[in-house]
């Protein structure tokens, strides 16, 4: 089973023990300067916004008949005297009434600051995620990350909608069954959308339809930094716009292709270096996990010393591998034969 990690660069992602250490250092100044009861001069009083909170939790958790969680209450704490403005949920719990109940609270308690919300695998399914969604419509949230759920299409058409107006940056919803008409309905809403600059549809099982929506509608989007669309089954059908459709894009930095069943025809890939030459922004393109064969890779030869980052899979000829294979840092890969497999194999002995 291949096993993905998520790109560096995106920052919610990349929960670093020097990031918590960070945090912690923050945290202690703020705490000397604002006193016991912290807050900001001037802004809402911390106390009176959590209390609003568990009363809110208190009610919306009674409605649904679910007990209220202390570790819930915790993370609203924390998230508003950190300052970070985060709540991260992960695993079985809270599970998805209670993931209604919080994003009605964060509704009702404008004062509770949080602005970036992730459930990981949490059970979010097409139902729970109507208030997350009427959450959105309030321009709190700038960032959502929705991984590992129950997710399907139906509820793609409400986010697209959603998503011609709303201001949200960074959108991850990975590991769920989107499908074609999923990436089609969400696709449509980002025509419009000039505020969103990354994301991911990892695992979607998402397949060539869902391509070429995705290279008409979200590659030319005007604020799209990185576009993570690993795992998938593209396909070189799929490719094709999304190739041709580069051209356009002026923002795009980070494209990630990488295990899309992605084939030999030179067409599609034809197009992809059409657009890699005419695009002036791009800097890392991943397709490793693709069997493109040695005459579609030799069509990027020339094309991948204008990127810092050029992923193919390793099968190639050696040769040829070396050549056009680059790093997220710019230079060569060192080769596939005494690279970083063998090296670590030897260590383990």
């Amino acid at each position: 089973v291949f096993s993905w990690t998520p790109l560096q660069s995106w920052p919610l992602r990349n929960m670093s023990g020097k990031g918590k250490k960070e945090e912690k250092g923050k945290g202690k100044g703020k705490g000397k300067g604002k006193g016991k009861d912290g807050g900001v001069p001037g802004g809402p009083d911390p106390i009176k916004v959590m209390r609003a909170v568990k009363e809110a939790m208190n009610r919306h958790s009674t409605t649904l008949g679910i007990p209220v969680e202390q570790p819930t209450i915790l993370k609203f704490d924390e998230a508003l005297n950190s300052g970070t403005g985060k709540l991260v949920f992960s695993g079985d719990k809270p599970g998805a009434l209670a993931a209604k109940a919080i994003a009605y609270t964060i509704q009702d308690v404008a004062t509770c600051g949080v602005k970036t919300l992730c459930f990981w695998r949490t059970h979010v399914d097409d139902e729970t995620f109507r208030p997350i969604n009427d959450l959105l419509k309030t321009n709190r949230i700038l960032n959502l990350e929705l991984m590992g759920n129950r997710l399907t299409a139906a509820s793609m058409d409400p986010l697209g909608e959603s998503l011609q107006t709303v201001m949200l940056q960074h959108l991850v919803l990975d590991f769920n069954e989107i499908g074609d008409l999923g990436a089609i309905r969400l696709s449509n809403g980002l025509k419009a959308n000039r505020f969103l600059t990354n994301l991911s549809l990892a695992y979607c099982a998402l397949g060539p339809d869902a391509g070429v929506a995705i290279g008409e509608n979200v590659i030319p989007n005007a604020a799209l930094k990185q576009l993570n669309l690993q795992g998938n089954r593209l396909q070189s059908d799929g490719l094709k716009p999304i190739g041709l459709n580069l051209a356009k894009s002026t923002t795009l930095e980070v494209l990630n292709l990488a295990d899309n069943s992605i084939g030999t025809a030179l067409e599609p890939l034809e197009a992809l270096r059409h657009g890699l030459n005419a695009n002036m922004t791009l800097k890392e393109l991943n397709l490793d996990f693709n069997q493109i064969g040695s005459a579609g890779a030799t069509l990027f030869i020339e094309t991948v010393n204008k990127l810092k980052s050029f992923k193919v899979t390793a099968s190639l000829e050696q040769d040829l591998f070396k050549t056009i294979y680059r790093d997220e840092g710019g230079g060569k890969k060192k080769g596939k034969g005494k690279g970083k497999g063998k090296g670590k194999g030897k260590k383990k002995k």
